[in-house]
């Protein structure tokens, strides 16, 4: 089962726009599309860490 999780782990779900609070005030005029941008690219950034982790076969146990 751990396995199958770890493999999981490689393939990231990107994050939607539409848990965002829209009325949201922002500094700096940031839009959201900008934090949403941000956020996908860290998660496929760790997607990335985790593919490599997976190839190389890692027990962090």
């Amino acid at each position: 089962m751990s396995g199958e999780l770890e493999l999981i782990a490689c393939q990231p779900h990107p994050i939607e726009s539409n848990g965002f609070n829209p009325n949201a005030t922002l500094p700096y005029d940031f839009r959201i599309e900008h934090i949403l941008l941000a956020m996908n690219n860290f998660v496929e950034f760790l997607g990335f860490i985790n593919q490599q982790l997976y190839s190389q076969d890692h027990d962090f146990k």
